[in-house]
């Protein structure tokens, strides 16, 4: 049986897109104009990095230590 999120995944909400986009730009993570169209391209390539960001809670920029643990696990889990 299928859930929710297996049948509509986040990168399937243009607003949900929309919104990840912007933190990762404040987390320094979309800065040139090449990786800001490949992400529209093809958000799904950004699961991870959604995932670490759901599994924080969403934290809002620079809004306490949940971004803090966000960022830093962005930076450790870059590949």
């Amino acid at each position: 049986m299928s859930t929710t999120s297996e049948v509509h995944p986040w990168y399937g909400d243009n607003s949900k897109v929309a919104a990840f986009a912007r933190v990762l730009y404040a987390a320094d993570w979309l800065t040139r104009i090449p990786d800001v169209i490949d992400y529209f391209e093809m958000p799904y390539k950004w699961d991870r990095e959604y995932g670490l960001w759901v599994g924080q809670g969403q934290p809002e920029v620079d809004s306490d230590e949940r971004w803090d643990t966000f960022t830093a696990l962005l930076d450790a889990n870059d590949d």
